[in-house]
C-alpha cells in the first residue's frame, strides 16, 4: 500500500506535502517489515525534502528524525541514534512542553537509546526525572513504557542497590496489572511487560543467591 501511495504521487515536485507523507509511509513500512538499509534511504531524501521545502513543518520533521533515530539504533548505529533522539527531544520540549505527552514519547525513545548506549547511570536520572513530570496518564501506553524503561535502567545499572532491583520489580508489576486491565492479558504490551517481569524476577533471584553463596 505504501509503495502504491508513492506511485500515486511520485509524478509531483519533490517538495509537495503528499509526496512527502507518501514518502514517510514507505520509510515507514519498510522499517516495519525489518528492510533497515532501505528505509533509512527513503526517510534521509525525505527529511532533506522537509527541511529544503517545509522549513515550519517541525512536528513532520521531528517524526522523521526520530523514525530514523529508531533505524539507526536497529542497525546498531547507537551514536547516531543517541544523537537525533537527544535532538528531538530537546526540541519536542520547547514545542510542547516537558510533560506533554508528545515529549515524553520521545523521552522514551531517549531513554532506550542512552540504555543502548550503555549509559545506565544518566538513563536512570533522566527516568526518573521524566516519571516526575510527565503529565500523562498511568495507564496510556507511553506511561507504561516509560515504566519499564525505568525498571530496565534500575536493574541494570552499573552498581544497582537491593532497594533499585525490589524498585524495578516493583513498577514491573505495576506495569503488568496495568497492563492487563487495559489492554487484556493477550495483548502484544502484556506480553512483553510480563516477560520483563520474569527477566527482572531471575535478575534478582541470581543476586540474592549469589549472596548467599558468599555467606
Amino acid at each position: 500500500l505504501a509503495k502504491a501511495c508513492v506511485a500515486t504521487y511520485t509524478a509531483r515536485p519533490e517538495g509537495d506535502w503528499d509526496r512527502c507523507g507518501a514518502a514517510m509511509a514507505l520509510g515507514n513500512a519498510l522499517y516495519y517489515a525489518g528492510r533497515f538499509e532501505e528505509a533509512a534511504a527513503v526517510l534521509e531524501k525525505n527529511l532533506a525534502a522537509l527541511r529544503e521545502h517545509w522549513p515550519d513543518a517541525e512536528e513532520e520533521t521531528l517524526a522523521t528524525e526520530e523514525n530514523l533515530a529508531n533505524i539507526h539504533g536497529s542497525l546498531g548505529r547507537v551514536a547516531e541514534a543517541l544523537e537525533i533522539n537527544r535532538h528531538v527531544h530537546a526540541r519536542s520540549v520547547a514545542l510542547y512542553g516537558a510533560g506533554h505527552e508528545r515529549t515524553i514519547v520521545s523521552a522514551n525513545n531517549l531513554g532506550v537509546a542512552l540504555l543502548r548506549s550503555n549509559l545506565l547511570d544518566e538513563a536512570k536520572t533522566f527516568l526518573e526525572r521524566q516519571l516526575e513530570i510527565s503529565e500523562v496518564g498511568p495507564d496510556r501506553r507511553v506511561s507504561l513504557m516509560l515504566r519499564q524503561n525505568l525498571a530496565n535502567a534500575l536493574v541494570n545499572g552499573s552498581d544497582p542497590t537491593d532497594a533499585d532491583d525490589f524498585r524495578a520489580e516493583a513498577l514491573m508489576r505495576d506495569v503488568v496489572a496495568r497492563s492487563t486491565r487495559v489492554f487484556g492479558a493477550r495483548h502484544p504490551q502484556t506480553v512483553g511487560a510480563r516477560a520483563f517481569l520474569d527477566e527482572v524476577v531471575r535478575a534478582i533471584e541470581g543476586k540474592l543467591a549469589g549472596s548467599f553463596d558468599h555467606l
